[in-house]
C-alpha cells in the first residue's frame, strides 16, 4: 500500500557508507551536492528526511552489513525516504529492493545527479514500501585503478595495471626479460592475494605469449577464480585498438546481426567483460597521454596526472588521486 505524503525540500539528510576509501570519498561528494542544493546533513544515527547508504559488495560480509544497516536505518526512522547506491546497488538491485523501506535504488549513473535523480524519481512525493524503484545500467560505481601491484587498501572493486601493451618496439632481449620477470611475479604473489580472496583475470591476447608464460597466467586464473574480493586484472600484450579490433571479429564470428549490436552488447565481446566502465585512471611520470589503454572503458573516466614514478607510486599517492578523485563533478556527457 502507498502512502504519499508531500516531502518538503530542502530537508535533512543522513549518509552512511560501506566499503573503502574510495566509497568513503564518493560519499563526501555526494554529500557536498546536497549541501550545496541547500539541505543539512545530519549523522546518520539522527532521524532525518532521507537516509542514503553508499554500499560496497567487495564480499559476501560486506553485502549483509548493507543490509543490516538497511533495516536498522529503517526500524530508526521509518518515516525518511531510504536511498541506495554504490556497488550493492548495481549488483543486486532486486535482492535490495526486497529489503523492506527501500525506497530508491541509485544507478551509478545516476548517483552523479544525485540530488536531481532523488526529486526526479519522487516526482515531490515519498515512495513507501512495495514502490522501491531501479534501472539496469552499466555499472561505473567503482574505481578501475591503474597502479603498480594491486594495492588492496583502496579495496577497489577492479584494479588494471598496464604491464605492456601490444606494440614491441623494445628489443626481444628486454621483452624476453620482461616475460620471465612476470612470470616470476606471478608465481610467488598469486598465493599471497589468492589468500586475501583475490581474482586474478588477464587483459589482452594471450595466445601471443610464450607459452610457459600462458602456463602461469591461465593458473593464476584458474586458482582465484572463484575468489569474490577485488578483481585484479593484468593488461599484458595489450592494445586498446587491438582489443576493438578482436571483439568485432567475434562478434562477425558469432553471425551476430547488425541490428542487434549495441553498447551494452559490443562490451560483453572485450577482454574486460563483465567488469565496471573505468572511473578513473592514473597516469604517471608526467605522461599525459592515454597510451592505447583501455580506449573503450575510459571513455568518461576521469585522469589523474602525477610527476611521481611509477615504481615510486605507493599508498600516499593513491589517497592523494581519490581525494582528486573524490572533487570532480562527473556528468557522463550530461549538461549541468
Amino acid at each position: 500500500m502507498t502512502v504519499e505524503e508531500v516531502w518538503s525540500s530542502p530537508g535533512t539528510i543522513a549518509l552512511q557508507t560501506v566499503g573503502c576509501k574510495l566509497n568513503q570519498a564518493e560519499t563526501d561528494s555526494l554529500a557536498r551536492k546536497f549541501l550545496d542544493a541547500g539541505y543539512h546533513v545530519v549523522p546518520p544515527t539522527d532521524a532525518a528526511d532521507i537516509y542514503l547508504l553508499n554500499t560496497c559488495t567487495v564480499t559476501h560480509i560486506a553485502d549483509h552489513k548493507c543490509r543490516k544497516l538497511l533495516r536498522a536505518a529503517h526500524r530508526r526512522n521509518p518515516s525518511s525516504l531510504t536511498v541506495v547506491a554504490g556497488c550493492y546497488a548495481e549488483r543486486a538491485p532486486a535482492e535490495i529492493a526486497g529489503i523492506e523501506g527501500i525506497d530508491l535504488i541509485v544507478s551509478g549513473r545516476d548517483k552523479e545527479r544525485i540530488v536531481e535523480t532523488v526529486v526526479d524519481k519522487t516526482n515531490g512525493h515519498r515512495y513507501r514500501a512495495g514502490q522501491s524503484e531501479y534501472r539496469d545500467a552499466p555499472l561505473r560505481t567503482r574505481a578501475s585503478v591503474k597502479i603498480q601491484e594491486g594495492c588492496s587498501q583502496p579495496c577497489t572493486f577492479c584494479i588494471v595495471p598496464q604491464v605492456r601493451g601490444a606494440e614491441r618496439s623494445r628489443p626481444e632481449d628486454e621483452i624476453s626479460g620482461l616475460f620471465r620477470i612476470l612470470k616470476d611475479r606471478i608465481d610467488r604473489d598469486v598465493p599471497k592475494l589468492h589468500k586475501k580472496n583475490v581474482k586474478v583475470r588477464h587483459l589482452g591476447r594471450i595466445g601471443e605469449l610464450p607459452e610457459w608464460l600462458q602456463k602461469s597466467i591461465k593458473s593464476a586464473a584458474e586458482l582465484t577464480g572463484h575468489n569474490t574480493g577485488l578483481t585484479l586484472s593484468l593488461a599484458f600484450n595489450y592494445g586498446g585498438h587491438v582489443e576493438i579490433v578482436d571483439a568485432t571479429r567475434r562478434i562477425v564470428a558469432d553471425g551476430v546481426p547488425p541490428e542487434k549490436i549495441d553498447e551494452k552488447l559490443f562490451s560483453s565481446y572485450l577482454y574486460t567483460a563483465g567488469l565496471p566502465d573505468v572511473d578513473l585512471l592514473i597516469r604517471t611520470a608526467d605522461e599525459v597521454r592515454l597510451s592505447n589503454f583501455l580506449i573503450w572503458q575510459t571513455a568518461y573516466s576521469e585522469y589523474y596526472f602525477t610527476k611521481v614514478l611509477w615504481p615510486d607510486f605507493g599508498k600516499k599517492d593513491i589517497d592523494q588521486a581519490l581525494l582528486a578523485y573524490s572533487q570532480r563533478e562527473r556528468r557522463f556527457g550530461a549538461l549541468l
